[in-house]
C-alpha cells in the first residue's frame, strides 16, 4: 500500500507581546547610554554622565550587566542593563579607553587604551588586571576564543592586526591599506572579518574573508560610520555613524543604523541622535514581536505573522517557529520531523494536522483522539530550537494518501 505525503504550511495568528530583544548604545555628544528595540522603537536613556566622551559598549546578558567606557575620565564603568547601580570598575592607568568586548567563555573583559598602546583583560569587577599586547594605537578588538585569537584595528594607519589571545604574541597584519579603521567584527561561521573605514572617500563598510581574498565594499556614502555589531542568526549589521565629518550627501549621518551582512538590503537609519558612537546587541527572542523587530525591515507593510515578506511561500510566522530548518517527512513509519523554537512563550499551540482528503482535518486537541504523538531528541543545550518528531499513529499511518501540515492557530 502505497502511502502519499503533501506537507502544508498554515498559520492563523501568532500572539503579540512588547518585550523584545534590544540594541544598547552609547551616544558620546548627549553623553549618555541608550537603548531601544532592534528596530529602532522605544528608546530609552539608560544613563547620563554630564561632561563625558563615551566609547565602547559591551554586555554580559547571563549576569544582567553592560559595561562602558568613558574616555572623558578615563573610566570603565558597569551598570545592571536598565542603567541602575553604574559604578567605575577600572578609573586608574587609563589613556583613552576605546573598544570594550566581554569573553562569556573566559569571564574576561577586553578593552584597548589608545593612548597608553597597549590592550588589557580583567575580571567583570575590575579584579586581575593584567595587559596582553602592547602595540601602538589600539582602538577597536573582537575576539575568536575558540581559535584562540584577538584582531584589533590601529586608530590612524589604516590597517587590522590579529595575534594570540592568551599572551599576544605572535602579531600578524591581516588587513592593510584602508584609510581609518573603526570597528573590527568577526563572523566566525562563515569566515569573514567587517570594518568600518570611516574616513575613506567615501565612507564605507566593508569585508573580506578572514585568511585573505577580495575586499566587498557592503554600504557606501556614510558619513563617520565607527561602532559596528553584526547579528550573524538575522543577517544584519547595525552600526552608530557619527556625523562628526559633515559629509554633504551622505546617508545616516548622526544615526543608529542596520543592513544587510552582504550589502544586500537597504541601509535603514533606525534611529537619530547626538553622536552615537557604539552600538552591541542582545538579540533575545521571546515572542514574534522580538523576531519581526530583529529580522523584518523596520516599518514593513508585510510584518504580520500571517504574511510573506519575501514570497518565498513560507508565511512569517511559520519561519518564526521553525527557523530556517525546514520539516522533513519520513514514510516509515509516517512521520513529521521538524525543529521547534524554544525559550518562546507564544508556541505552545503550534501543531500537527492531518487529512485524508485536504477536507477534514484532525489534530490532538479536536476531541477525537490522539492523531500523532511527539518524540523530543535531546538537542544541544545551546540551541535555540527544539528538534521534534511527530509520529502519525493507527490508524491513519496506513492510509493510501495522507497529507500533513504545521498549524500555529
Amino acid at each position: 500500500m502505497k502511502t502519499l505525503f503533501l506537507l502544508l504550511f498554515s498559520l492563523h495568528a501568532a500572539s503579540s507581546l512588547t518585550w523584545a530583544g534590544k540594541i544598547y548604545f552609547t551616544d558620546r555628544g548627549s553623553g549618555r547610554v541608550h537603548r531601544a528595540n532592534l528596530d529602532g522603537s522605544d528608546l530609552e536613556t539608560l544613563s547620563t554622565l554630564t561632561g563625558s566622551n563615551l566609547r565602547g559598549i559591551t554586555l554580559n546578558t547571563e549576569e544582567g550587566k553592560m559595561y562602558f567606557c568613558d574616555n572623558g575620565g578615563n573610566t570603565i564603568y558597569c551598570a545592571d542593563l536598565d542603567g541602575s547601580n553604574r559604578s567605575p570598575i577600572i578609573s586608574t592607568d587609563l589613556g583613552f579607553p576605546a573598544d570594550i568586548t566581554f569573553d562569556s567563555i573566559s569571564q574576561k573583559l577586553y578593552w584597548c587604551d589608545r593612548d597608553n598602546d597597549r590592550i588589557e583583560r580583567a575580571n567583570p569587577d575590575g579584579s586581575e588586571r593584567e595587559t596582553i599586547i602592547e602595540t601602538d594605537q589600539p582602538y577597536f578588538l573582537d575576539l575568536d576564543p575558540a581559535g584562540g585569537k584577538i584582531y584589533w584595528g590601529h586608530f590612524s594607519i589604516g590597517s587590522i592586526f590579529r595575534a594570540n589571545l592568551t599572551d599576544g604574541t605572535n602579531v600578524e597584519t591581516i588587513v592593510s591599506d584602508l584609510t581609518t579603521v573603526r570597528q573590527v567584527e568577526l563572523d566566525l561561521s562563515e569566515g569573514y572579518i567587517y570594518w568600518c573605514d570611516r574616513n575613506a572617500t567615501p565612507s564605507r563598510i566593508q569585508r573580506r574573508p578572514i585568511e585573505g581574498d577580495q575586499v566587498e565594499t557592503l554600504y557606501l556614502g556614510l558619513d563617520t560610520p565607527h561602532g559596528m555589531s553584526l547579528d550573524i542568526p538575522a543577517g544584519k549589521i547595525y552600526w552608530a555613524d557619527t556625523g562628526t565629518n559633515n559629509r554633504p550627501g551622505s546617508i545616516g549621518a548622526r544615526s543608529l543604523c542596520r543592513g544587510d551582512m552582504d550589502g544586500s538590503g537597504p541601509l535603514e537609519i533606525l534611529i537619530t541622535l547626538s553622536q552615537p558612537w557604539d552600538v552591541t546587541l542582545d538579540s533575545t527572542i521571546t515572542s514574534y514581536t522580538d523576531w519581526r523587530q530583529r529580522y523584518l525591515p523596520a516599518n514593513s507593510e508585510l510584518d504580520g505573522p500571517g504574511d510573506d515578506i519575501n514570497g518565498d511561500g513560507i508565511q512569517n510566522g511559520i519561519a518564526y517557529a521553525l527557523g530556517e530548518r525546514l520539516p522533513v517527512l519520513s514514510l516509515s513509519p509516517p512521520a513529521l520531523h521538524y525543529s521547534l523554537r524554544r525559550n518562546v512563550n507564544d508556541l505552545d499551540n503550534l501543531r500537527v494536522e492531518l487529512s485524508m482528503d485536504l477536507k477534514t482535518w484532525r489534530h490532538n486537541d479536536d476531541g477525537e483522539g490522539i492523531v500523532s504523538m511527539n518524540f523530543h531528541a535531546p538537542g544541544l543545550p545551546d540551541d535555540p530550537f527544539q528538534l521534534i518528531r511527530s509520529e502519525v499513529v493507527p490508524p491513519f499511518d496506513t492510509a493510501e494518501q495522507l497529507y500533513l501540515r504545521l498549524v500555529l492557530p
